[in-house]
């Protein structure tokens, strides 16, 4: 054979070669793909049937949407994701075990630890009827199965071995920022006053920011008092999806407020929602509801009410009260909801700790005694636990039948602030804040020196900060624009689910946000 059919016929060979190692790996491609499908999960939106390996299976329940968070049967995991299920009753307690790995959750509970790592739920796993629904997404993706969502079909599929350890913890932002959320909420007026007989000019707050709660990383609650005129209050939310603020639409201070209750003498009384005065707002992460502590005024009204807890978010309706002669200040009482139906209370002015169901007065169990300072009680609760920290005397103590059992005394530079969120309390000074657990570990959270801070106010649409100024030349000669935290008596610290803080800066009158872990 001559040299240049040699060279042919390898030219030939090669392009034979060409042609068919691309279907060849077309074809086991297809045979993979092929495999994945047959392993692939598949569930729809609102249908009850859905198909697990190729096969059809039915639902308890239909996967729902829940906070944008899909909901699923809690039986359907176990046995179509191959994770073993352990439900206790009593507690409400789920485990899943999968190979070496835990995880628990619990109804209602806004966190799950896997291998005892505590984990943040966008969505806790509720009872819907006669079935739990846990959270798929965050299941799945801890026993390691990819989740695809068709937004067109609304279906969501899950593939994949199911063998790894869970999502990897989240991590902090290696500078934590601090970013301002509003522009200045006080305003205040110039007048001229005639003060001991001599006309004096004077620059006045027309208005009070009493309280906040973060309810979650996209929306804060902000109690207003109106100073002048007739004293009136606003409930002002931030929505961090468009960065606006404005009064809550689903709430007011009217006649809603107004209830029958028993006085001390079991005689029913009538409460007049004109005498209430709102002192503290309180967000529970369980039920997702927002409360107000009140103290009704005794100013021309004669009532040996002292004490109201509403519920002012989603619904409104009177929570339970608390009976006295003394006048409170709701500010330095603590309140915790360990449930919808289950509610403690502790009053600074009586010593006394208060437990009860809702609608129901607020009876003492115990008594607890703490200084007469500007303490402000801060309770936490961790499952059924109630726990309540004492900023005057650095003290974390648990609420048991016999009263406040000491956890832990702390030992740290003067105490400014305090907040509590998913079971965590965050204790802030000059230098630092810190993160108190229900056992006492004491851990660095922020230190203050080392953020950066953001300058104007973040827009959450255009993703920039816009100019922040004072909103007259009267409020621009009281008010600083945001700089360096400097904490005040009137200083607030609220904590989101995300783990981030959220403050009132009073020197500023804005709310400002601590960003620790990213958005």
């Amino acid at each position: 054979m001559s040299k240049g059919m040699q060279l042919l016929n390898m030219l030939l060979m090669c392009a034979m070669a060409c042609v068919w190692l691309p279907a060849a790996y077309a074809a086991d491609s297809q045979q993979g793909a092929a495999g994945q499908a047959a392993e692939a999960i598949v569930l729809t939106l609102n249908e009850r049937v859905a198909v697990v390996r190729n096969a059809e299976v039915t639902l308890d329940a239909p996967p729902v949407l829940v906070r944008d968070t899909t909901m699923v049967p809690l039986r359907f995991i176990g046995e179509s994701l191959g994770a073993k299920i352990a439900w206790d009753a009593a507690t409400k307690n789920i485990t899943l075990t999968n190979g070496t790995d835990r995880i628990a959750l619990k109804l209602d509970q806004t966190y799950a630890t896997i291998n005892g790592k505590r984990v943040l739920l966008e969505q806790p796993a509720v009872l819907m009827g006669d079935t739990t629904m846990v959270p798929l997404r965050f299941i799945a993706e801890a026993i390691k199965l990819d989740v695809a969502f068709d937004a067109d079909r609304q279906s969501i599929t899950l593939t994949g071995q199911g063998t790894g350890s869970g999502p990897s913890p989240r991590k902090k932002l290696g500078q934590p920022t601090v970013e301002n959320l509003t522009q200045q909420l006080v305003q205040y007026k110039g007048g001229t006053h005639l003060i001991n007989n001599r006309l004096t000019y004077e620059v006045t707050a027309q208005s009070e920011i009493l309280s906040i709660a973060a309810a979650d990383a996209n929306q804060v609650y902000i109690l207003k008092k109106i100073v002048s005129g007739s004293n009136a209050y606003q409930l002002l939310k931030w929505n961090g999806k468009d960065g606006t603020i404005a009064p809550e639409a689903a709430f007011d201070f009217d006649e809603k407020l107004s209830f029958d209750y028993l006085d001390r003498y079991n005689l029913k009384s009538s409460m007049d929602y004109r005498y209430i005065v709102p002192q503290k707002l309180y967000y529970d992460d369980a039920s997702r509801k927002l409360y107000l502590q009140a103290a009704p005024t005794k100013a021309g009204f004669e009532s040996d009410l002292s004490t109201v807890i509403y519920e002012i978010s989603p619904n409104v309706k009177m929570v339970t009260y608390f009976v006295s002669k003394n006048t409170n200040d709701e500010s330095h009482n603590f309140f915790a909801a360990a449930g919808d139906n289950a509610f403690y209370y502790g009053d600074l002015s009586t010593g006394k700790l208060c437990r009860a169901k809702a609608g129901e007065r607020c009876e003492p169990f115990s008594s607890f005694s703490s200084e007469r300072g500007n303490n402000k009680l801060t309770a936490a609760v961790r499952g059924d636990e109630a726990f309540v920290f004492d900023p005057a005397q650095q003290r974390l103590s648990k609420v048991t039948p016999n009263g406040l059992e000491d956890v832990v005394r702390l030992n740290v530079d003067r105490i400014r602030s305090a907040a509590s969120r998913n079971g965590l309390f965050y204790v802030a000074n000059d230098r630092y804040i810190y993160e108190l657990n229900t056992e006492g570990k004491l851990t660095e959270y922020v230190d203050l020196q080392k953020v950066v801070y953001k300058r104007g106010v973040f827009n959450p649409v255009t993703k920039r900060y816009d100019t922040m100024d004072a909103p007259d030349s009267f409020s621009r000669t009281r008010l600083s624009v945001p700089g360096v935290i400097e904490w005040t008596p009137e200083s607030i610290l609220s904590a989101d689910a995300s783990g981030n803080l959220v403050m009132y800066d009073s020197k500023s009158s804005a709310v400002r946000k601590i960003n620790v872990y990213p958005e």
